[in-house]
């Protein structure tokens, strides 16, 4: 499986650690979580999953992140994302800032939705 769409599925923190841990998605490159209740937690925990590295779209939008989301993903190991939609979350300055860094850092960095 390469694509997996799960929005408005009511996925929360503890659904997105169990994601995380998944070594089924290890060819995912497509992956939409749009429209859940995912906070920095479970952001996090899918920030630093070894296996989706192989991620080229993340769509967190419309969840709970904040800044520390956005600084979890920046500082995150998923380098073959070239889509990253984090709109409609609370990101904040820091958060904003450091999601810059990595967009410079991520040359195949197309598309950053922050909104």
């Amino acid at each position: 499986m390469t694509s997996l769409n799960l929005k408005s599925n009511g996925i929360n923190d503890r659904g997105a650690r169990l994601l995380a841990k998944s070594n089924n998605f290890r060819k995912l490159t497509f992956l939409c979580l749009k429209e859940n209740d995912i906070g920095d937690d479970g952001v996090t925990a899918l920030s630093e999953s070894p296996f989706l590295n192989s991620l080229t779209t993340l769509d967190l939008s419309t969840n709970r992140g904040g800044t520390r989301s956005a600084i979890a993903l920046a500082n995150s190991n998923l380098s073959r994302l070239t889509r990253l939609n984090l709109e409609g979350n609370r990101i904040g300055n820091e958060g904003v800032l450091a999601l810059q860094v990595f967009k410079r850092r991520m040359h195949g960095l197309k598309s950053l939705l922050l909104n």
